[in-house]
C-alpha cells in the first residue's frame, strides 16, 4: 500500500498498538487495505482517502457490536458437567510420559522415539506425529502446554462435547505434525503438545464461526470468531527462538478444518448419551497409546 501525506486519513489514533493491530485485522478482512504507524507511544491506522468513509463504517460497526451484549447460545451437552475428566486425562497422560523420559523408564529412550523427525515422518513413521505430542523439552515447556491444552480443551469440551473434543484435538494435533514434518527439512524434529493447542483453538474458533447463520449479521460478528483466534495465536504462538510457529500454524490450521466439519448449528447437532461420549474419550486415549506400542515395537 502506498502512502501520501495528502490522500492518507488517520482513522484511530491510540496508546495500545495491539487495539490498533486488531482494527487493522478488521479492516482486512472487509477488503480494505490499512498500515499502522506510530512511534511507541502513539499508534495510528492510516487507509487511503478514498476507503476513509467505508473504514469508519466498518470500524464503527465493529466496536458497537463488541459493546453490545452478547446472548449466551444454549447448546444441549449432555456430557457438559463431566469435561473434566478429559482434562484430567491429558494432565495425567502427559505429565506421566514426562516422568518416564526423565527417567529413562523401562530403558527407553522416549524423546528418540516418539518425537517428530521430517525424515522418518516421510518415510512412513506416521506415529510419531501423535507420540510427539506427548513429548516435552523441560518442565517449563510442559507446565505452559499443560495450562493453555486444558484450557483450550474445556472450552472444546462445552461446544463438542468431552469425548468428541478430545478426540478431534488428538486427530487435529497429529495432522498438524504430518502438515509440519512435509514443509520442513529431513534433519527437522519437532515435539510438544502445543500444535494440539492450538488445533483445539482452530476447532472452536471454527465452530463459533459456523454459528452465525443469521444473513442480517454483520460480516465483521461472522468472522470475529476467526480474527480473535488468529490475534491470540500471535500473542502466544509466536513465542521465542525455539519455538516451532509452523507447528503450531499447521496445528491452527487442522483445527479449523475439524471444526468446520464437527461445528454444526446447535439445531443441527446430534445429541449423544453419556456413555458415547466416553467411548470418543476412550479413543483418543488408544490412539495415543497404540502409537507409543508401534514406537517401541520399531525401536
Amino acid at each position: 500500500m502506498t502512502l501520501s501525506n495528502d490522500k492518507d486519513v488517520v482513522i484511530s489514533d491510540l496508546e495500545n498498538r495491539s487495539r490498533c493491530q486488531e482494527l487493522h485485522l478488521v479492516l482486512a478482512a472487509s477488503g480494505i487495505e490499512s498500515i499502522i504507524a506510530g512511534d511507541g507511544n502513539n499508534w495510528k491506522l492510516l487507509v487511503n482517502h478514498q476507503q476513509s468513509y467505508a473504514a469508519k463504517s466498518e470500524i464503527d460497526a465493529y466496536l458497537k457490536e463488541r459493546s453490545a451484549s452478547i446472548p449466551v447460545r444454549s447448546i444441549h451437552n449432555p456430557f457438559k458437567a463431566k469435561t473434566s475428566f478429559g482434562i484430567f486425562a491429558y494432565l495425567f497422560i502427559l505429565s506421566t510420559i514426562m516422568f518416564w523420559d526423565n527417567s529413562d523408564a523401562f530403558g527407553l529412550h522416549w524423546k528418540s522415539l516418539g518425537q517428530v523427525n521430517s525424515e522418518l515422518v516421510r518415510d512412513g513413521a506416521l506415529w510419531r506425529c501423535f507420540t510427539a505430542l506427548t513429548l516435552h523439552q523441560d518442565a517449563g515447556h510442559l507446565a505452559g502446554n499443560l495450562l493453555m491444552g486444558s484450557l483450550f480443551g474445556w472450552i472444546a469440551s462445552q461446544r463438542f462435547g468431552s469425548g468428541v473434543a478430545w478426540l478431534c484435538i488428538v486427530v487435529a494435533g497429529g495432522l498438524g505434525n504430518f502438515a509440519n514434518a512435509t514443509i520442513r527439512p529431513n534433519d527437522h524434529n519437532s515435539l510438544g503438545a502445543s500444535t494440539a493447542v492450538f488445533a483445539a483453538l482452530g476447532m472452536v474458533a471454527m465452530a463459533e464461526r459456523r454459528l452465525s447463520p443469521d444473513p442480517n449479521t454483520s460480516r465483521i460478528r461472522r468472522w470475529s470468531p476467526i480474527i480473535s483466534a488468529i490475534l491470540l495465536f500471535a500473542w502466544i504462538g509466536l513465542g521465542g527462538p525455539q519455538t516451532d510457529v509452523l507447528a503450531h500454524l499447521t496445528g491452527l490450521g487442522s483445527g479449523m478444518i475439524l471444526g468446520g466439519f464437527i461445528g454444526a448449528p446447535p439445531e443441527k447437532r446430534r445429541v449423544r448419551t453419556p456413555l458415547q461420549e466416553v467411548k470418543y474419550g476412550v479413543v483418543a486415549v488408544l490412539v495415543i497409546a497404540l502409537c507409543w506400542v508401534v514406537a517401541i515395537a520399531f525401536q
